[in-house]
């Protein structure tokens, strides 16, 4: 497995235990956040959509599908500015900012690798620029 895939692979696995969190016991991964109470099961029905996105991870890692390593970096980044402005305008608590934080964190570790894979394999294209 290259630097590349073993970033999805962790970031898979992160949103895998995140996913299952949220769907069996919401309040563990909520209340330390700040969030007071969870809404008509809707942390339960983001735990199972992040349990999905985490075979995503997880298949695309395996398969070292590049494109999708690639797609992942702006996602991951789209969700911090995101999560950044709902907090700014007070439309979330902020500590929904660390789960930012970590997809920021993860698309940076996978972006630093994908150049770094790609001194050394020229035929993967698309790679966003710093």
């Amino acid at each position: 497995m290259d630097r590349a895939s073993r970033t999805l692979s962790v970031f898979g696995v992160y949103l895998f235990v995140v996913g299952w969190l949220l769907v069996l016991a919401p309040m563990v991964v909520l209340r330390p956040l700040g969030f007071a109470s969870s809404v008509d099961g809707l942390p339960r029905i983001i735990g199972v959509v992040v349990v999905v996105l985490a075979g995503y991870y997880w298949v695309g890692a395996k398969s070292n599908h590049r494109q999708f390593f690639v797609s992942t970096v702006a996602g991951r980044a789209f969700v911090f500015v995101a999560f950044a402005v709902l907090v700014l305008l007070n439309l979330s608590r902020p500590g929904l900012l660390i789960f930012g934080v970590v997809d920021a964190a993860g698309a940076l570790w996978t972006l630093l690798a994908l150049r770094a894979g790609t001194a050394r394999a020229p035929e993967i294209s698309g790679l966003p620029s710093a």
